[in-house]
Order: structure tokens, then C-alpha cells, then sequence
């Protein structure tokens, strides 16, 4: 995201790591020490379980909070990412909880297109309302005992669609 405007640029898959582990880290109960959400929701994953990384400025960063340690397997098959986390503990049930604290509509931005016919249109981005989300899990271990984990908030802003809109004339 540049401004509030998606952008094709080098290291973009990065944020859908970082979203993931992310997401394992907290299905493992493991301690979070810095998480940052996008500017903008992300298709990829619900509101309040993504991760957004920026050299130098934002990072992801998680702690093995068990008494042993844990192995980290990655793969990538076809189009997707799948990461797991193996220990020498039984992993809890987590369960993931996200109060809507307040929504904000997206909107509509247009640019002409000279290769559309006039009145066509063709979504290029669809939008998402951005929000403010209240992010919790109540984690549940082996032995019966619960507890609940205050994730906090995440803000995001709305992520307008972008809409071509054509112009040229039709050929008889």
C-alpha cells in the first residue's frame, strides 16, 4: 500500500509471511513481542490476523515462550504458503474473537481507459471498508484451563475500489 493505493512493488508477497506466521504463532500460543496491522484490510486474511512488514520501520516478531524448542516448516505449493510450528507440547485450541468497534465505507475512484467502449466499466481493485477492530483469543489447553488474550486494535483504513471507465467511441 502507498497512501491509500494499492501498488504493484518488489517484496509484496513479504506481508502474506509475515500474515501467517502470525496466525500460527497465536494457534501456538507463542508470546507476541511486535505486530503492526496494514493501513488498508487485506483480502488475504480476516481483519485483526494480518501482519504488515516495512524494512526498518515495522517487523513481525514472535517468542518461543515454551520451555522447549520448536521447529518452523514452510512450503509452497502451487499458489499457496503453508506454515506449521512443531514442539515438543500438545498445541491449545485457540479460538480467534474480533469486535467491529466502528466501520468505514469505502468509495469509488475512476480513471479513463481509451480501449473500453464508452459507458463500460471494469473493476480493477475492489474495495474494502476499513475499520477499527478489537482483536482477542480465548486459548483453551490441554488440561481444561482457559484464558483469554487481549490481542488489541487494529486500524484500518478503507481501501477505495478503482474502477476504469471507458471512453472510446464504438466502430460500426
Amino acid at each position: 500500500y502507498i497512501a491509500n493505493r494499492l501498488s504493484t512493488n518488489v517484496g509484496g508477497g513479504v506481508c502474506k509471511i509475515a500474515s501467517t506466521l502470525y496466525n500460527v504463532a497465536i494457534l501456538s500460543d507463542l508470546r507476541i513481542i511486535e505486530r503492526h496491522a496494514h493501513s488498508m484490510p487485506v483480502p488475504y486474511v480476516p481483519y485483526g490476523q494480518d501482519a504488515t512488514v516495512a524494512y526498518g520501520v515495522r517487523d513481525f516478531k514472535f517468542q518461543n515462550s515454551t520451555p522447549f524448542p520448536i521447529m518452523i516448516w514452510a512450503q509452497g505449493v502451487e499458489n499457496r504458503l503453508y506454515i506449521a510450528f512443531y514442539g515438543m507440547e500438545k498445541a491449545p485450541e485457540v479460538k480467534w474473537h474480533h469486535e467491529v468497534q466502528k466501520t468505514i465505507k469505502t468509495y469509488k475512484t475512476y480513471r479513463t481507459n481509451s480501449s473500453l467502449a464508452e459507458n463500460m466499466e471494469r473493476v480493477i481493485v475492489p474495495g474494502m471498508d476499513g475499520a477499527i477492530i478489537k482483536s482477542w483469543v480465548t486459548v483453551t489447553y490441554p488440561d481444561g484451563t482457559t484464558k483469554i488474550r487481549n490481542l488489541g486494535k487494529s486500524y484500518y483504513n478503507c481501501m477505495p475500489y478503482l474502477i476504469e471507465k471507458g471512453t472510446a467511441t464504438p466502430t460500426p
